[in-house]
């Protein structure tokens, strides 16, 4: 009787628990929801670190050179370049016709002033995302042309077939969206992964020099050099850093001539190296860092490009035009 009287008073407390409301009403548990989420500011931080996931610029940018005649790329399977500079190009061809990344920079967007962070942090990282967002769709309109142009998480109706936006107008949103938040960034990011007023402001030159609008391109790079930056350099040169032999391909008329070509050789090598990290003239970087995704996507990066003589794969290739070019600009 002991027995079948605790077996009811479980049962009992059971059955009290399946009627409450708040048993019966739970959240998701596989899942994140917007209701549940936007509680502290480490939320805040997190969807903001899920939006440089998707940051406008990529190590792959290096095969784009080759879908023009700038290089040369020879695996068909490693990219689109091949296809593309052969010029049988196919409906089947996607080549980076995605909004994953707006996607997301919307919904931080539509949803961050729900969190208890101050206004000022509120402020600073929307702008940093209206960057990205600008960013992402510079670089769509300036391969694909007129593309959707989509500033909301949630699209109002049924109808989802949005018609694109002229090329020209993308490019005025971009613009719009850089001079709208440049004054809203820091001099200096806690991260120079992060947007600053200098990358914002780079971004913002090199469109203007994309659309041939000269004297705003200026405009907006003498800001930048007016932030501190400035080019890192070497004052002395080490055995080790002369130990190649240029002379094959440069001629020096004078020692001294020689010398300065050689500290601005190690000049640029070291700028890259990790002694160098975060160096005055870096406006924004992607950081590497060991044992991530990202740190084997570089690595294996540095084999695509590397020659075969250097352990590589010679997977792009520089035409002689490219490497005339950059040495007489």
């Amino acid at each position: 009787m002991k027995q079948i009287k605790i077996y009811i008073i479980m049962s009992l407390a059971l059955l009290g628990a399946s009627c409450s409301d708040d048993f019966l009403d739970r959240e998701p548990q596989d899942q994140i929801s917007s209701d549940t989420f936007w509680k502290s500011e480490n939320d805040v931080e997190l969807a903001l670190n899920g939006c440089y996931a998707y940051v406008g610029a990529s190590v792959y940018d290096a095969y784009l050179d080759a879908y023009a005649d700038n290089s040369y790329c020879q695996y068909p399977w490693e990219s689109n370049a091949t296809i593309i500079s052969a010029g049988t190009i196919d409906a089947n061809m996607n080549d980076g016709y995605d909004y994953t990344g707006i996607r997301r920079f919307n919904y931080f967007l539509d949803n961050i002033d729900k969190a208890p962070v101050s206004d000022q942090v509120k402020k600073q990282y929307k702008s940093e995302v209206r960057v990205l967002r600008a960013w992402s769709y510079y670089n769509l309109s300036k391969k694909f042309g007129a593309v959707p142009l989509i500033t909301n998480f949630f699209i109002e109706g049924k109808d989802v077939a949005i018609a694109p936006t002229a090329e020209a107008d993308v490019m005025n949103f971009v613009i719009s969206e850089l001079d709208d938040v440049i004054d809203d960034l820091p001099i200096e990011n806690v991260y120079k992964s992060r947007v600053s007023k200098g990358a914002a402001l780079a971004l913002k030159s090199r469109i203007h020099l994309f659309n041939q609008q000269w004297a705003e391109a200026a405009s907006a790079a003498e800001r930048v050099m007016g932030l501190g930056y400035e080019l890192f350099k070497v004052t002395s040169l080490s055995a080790e850093d002369l130990a190649d032999d240029y002379s094959g391909f440069v001629d020096f008329e004078t020692e001294e001539q020689k010398q300065q070509f050689y500290l601005g050789l190690a000049s640029y090598q070291k700028l890259f190296w990790e002694a160098h990290e975060g160096n005055n003239e870096v406006i924004m970087e992607a950081e590497y860092m060991p044992e991530s995704a990202y740190a084997y996507s570089s690595g294996i990066n540095t084999i695509y490009l590397a020659d075969n003589a250097g352990g590589g794969w010679s997977s792009v290739t520089p035409t002689q035009s490219l490497v005339d070019a950059y040495w007489t600009s």
